[in-house]
């Protein structure tokens, strides 16, 4: 099909030639299920179509926090929902007399409390949005919004009304003018202001040059309404001198974390049994006397994200051991330098080891160890002989690994390069045992024959990969202080013409390339039959879901940001902790004494 041909047409390109970058709010799927269950309680069904409304506002308000941009999708959603039904229903039904009427409604809807009378669910809607609006806004962004959307509706009741009387086309400049207005373009923009709490002179508002690039805005994202993701790129990346806060990569002391969440192929869910397993957990930590603070209890959330299809029953054995092993890791970092030698961790976690010995052969060091070995002895009875071996042989080559290395600290402090790093890293972040714990949660069991399977095993290290990558990614700003090295320091060690935010952007790409390859491997995964085909697919499901609430959890917890999280993950901007001057000189000198 090319241009010559008269039934089709080449639509020119938009994206491609698009200066600007695109990106996703990282609290979409939460806001989109709540703006859907707001519209439901109005009995607005949201079809699984019209979902794609509140990706629309994800993508054209990135860095929103989250409650601006629930109230974005809230009001934004609804006027997509009317525009849409009153497009379908073109001259099938609706007369321009009652479309008159029900957008004269839509502007009703920003009267006073007590005199508006709604016509549909979808004024009723949009009524009480403003008034919460009214509440949370500044009277500068009310009056913005007011007078944009009013011009907007006027403008569209005027088109309909001239057409009684005429079908004339008008010209080109005539038409812009009116596109301007009719495309609620300044609306979108108001909403900038909304949400960054920007607060402009009128000075401002009155410059041509600001005004002028704000037509262009509006034009752009006007003309190209056959590709939303152009318009999505669009709204807000003309005004983002006044919105980025000053923070970006030119500035020496800060780096910007790559993109890991929106480019993430995986959907994120959470399992609905995590309140109630949270709490039991909390109380079996108790009952051996470890305290659990309000920080910690987002272990919880973790298992929750990563198997959000677990019953509650798997879901808390699965919570109550692996929060155990997260508070022992947490417990040795915090603790690094601070009263506990590395010979003491050796023997610490040995005891976890020796936590599957059989009855009667244990003694525990810690009330850590003595819960494990209490959970294992009830895993004993509830899961299969398959789970526990595969289990027992992840968790004890990931043990032996990390006190290997505790071991070479002793005598030396040399970085390994790229492949031994990845080699090291995949048994160090126990993916393994995440991976085993689909089996026992779902009651998988597979032949040999298919974990044998090269494209399987190229699979599960992708999902491993991912992890663990990220986790050095988002950790690398605290674990750089004590000159430890994770795959930021050393891609910097492999390439010492790499700088910190080279290195970031590099690992980040790893990531990505590991998204491709799990999506390019899925497809190579062979046949064993139905019955084991369905359990593999089961299986490679699941595992996925292990990527993306990874991904997201990292910022539930303060171990990473602090109490910056929020910002973090809607600017992904990070300022470097003090020893940052040092860590290239640390490279160099290490690279230097291993010459020696």
């Amino acid at each position: 099909m090319t241009a010559q041909n008269m039934d089709t047409i080449i639509l020119p390109d938009l994206i491609s030639t698009c200066p600007f970058k695109l990106e996703c709010n990282q609290e979409y799927e939460i806001v989109s299920a709540e703006t859907d269950a707001w519209l439901n309680s109005y009995g607005i069904s949201n079809s699984e179509s019209m979902t794609k409304y509140n990706r629309f506002w994800a993508l054209a308000y990135p860095h929103a926090s989250r409650t601006t941009l629930r109230n974005t999708s809230d009001a934004m959603t609804l006027m997509f929902m009317i525009d849409d039904l009153f497009d379908t229903s073109y001259g099938k039904g609706i007369s321009d007399k009652t479309k008159q009427q029900l957008f004269k409604n839509i502007v009703d809807c920003f009267q006073p409390a007590g005199s508006f009378k709604p016509l549909t669910p979808f004024t009723t809607a949009l009524h009480d949005w403003w008034q919460r609006m009214l509440d949370s806004t500044t009277p500068h962004f009310q009056e913005h919004f007011l007078n944009a959307y009013r011009i907007g509706v006027e403008t569209v009741l005027s088109v309909l009304a001239d057409k009684k009387t005429g079908q004339s086309v008008p010209d080109l400049e005539t038409y812009i003018r009116i596109r301007r207005k009719t495309s609620f373009g300044d609306a979108g923009l108001a909403f900038i202001e909304y949400i960054f709490d920007i607060v402009l002179p009128d000075e401002c508002w009155s410059n041509e040059a600001l005004q002028h690039l704000s037509d262009c805005v509006t034009d752009v994202a006007a003309f190209a309404n056959l590709s939303t993701l152009f318009l999505d790129k669009i709204i807000y990346l003309s005004h983002i001198e006044y919105i980025q806060s000053g923070m970006t990569a030119h500035d020496t002391g800060t780096i910007i974390l790559p993109d890991l969440i929106s480019t993430c192929p995986f959907k994120l869910e959470c399992n609905l049994e995590y309140e109630i397993v949270s709490a039991e957990t909390n109380a079996w930590l108790t009952a051996y006397g470890i305290l659990y603070s309000e920080s910690m209890t987002k272990y919880n959330l973790y298992w929750a994200l990563i198997y959000p299809h677990a019953n509650r029953t798997r879901l808390g054995n699965t919570c109550d051991a692996f929060t155990l092993f997260f508070l022992i890791d947490d417990l040795l970092d915090t603790s690094y330098g601070k009263g506990i030698s590395d010979k003491t961790k050796q023997q610490l976690l040995k005891n976890t080891l020796d936590c599957f010995q059989p009855t009667g052969s244990f003694k525990p060091l810690t009330s850590f160890a003595e819960a494990l070995r209490d959970w294992w002895q009830r895993m004993r009875y509830s899961a299969t002989p398959h789970f526990q071996e595969r289990f027992i042989n992840s968790y004890r080559i990931g043990l032996e690994t990390i006190l290997s290395l505790l071991a070479d600290k002793k005598t030396c402090q040399s970085v390994p390069n790229l492949g031994t790093y990845i080699r090291i890293r995949r048994k160090t972040s126990f993916g393994d045992v995440g991976l085993a714990f689909i089996e026992y949660i779902f009651d998988i069991i597979l032949p040999d024959e298919c974990w044998s399977n090269e494209a399987l095993q190229h699979l599960m290290n992708c999902v491993i990969d991912i992890s663990a990558f990220a986790n050095d990614i988002y950790s690398f700003n605290v674990e750089q202080i004590h000159d430890q090295y994770n795959l930021i320091t050393v891609l910097m060690h492999d390439d010492s013409s790499l700088t910190i935010q080279q290195a970031m952007d590099r690992a980040g790409q790893m990531i990505i390339d590991r998204y491709n390859d799990f999506e390019r491997i899925r497809r190579e995964i062979p046949s064993w039959g139905k019955e084991i085909d369905a359990q593999v697919e089961k299986y490679i499901n699941e595992a996925t879901c292990i990527v993306s609430g990874n991904l997201h959890w990292r910022f539930e917890i303060p171990k990473y940001f602090g109490i910056q999280t929020e910002e973090v993950k809607r600017a992904r901007c990070i300022k470097l902790l003090s020893p940052k001057t040092a860590l290239r000189g640390s490279m160099i000198d290490r690279k230097n004494k291993e010459k020696i």
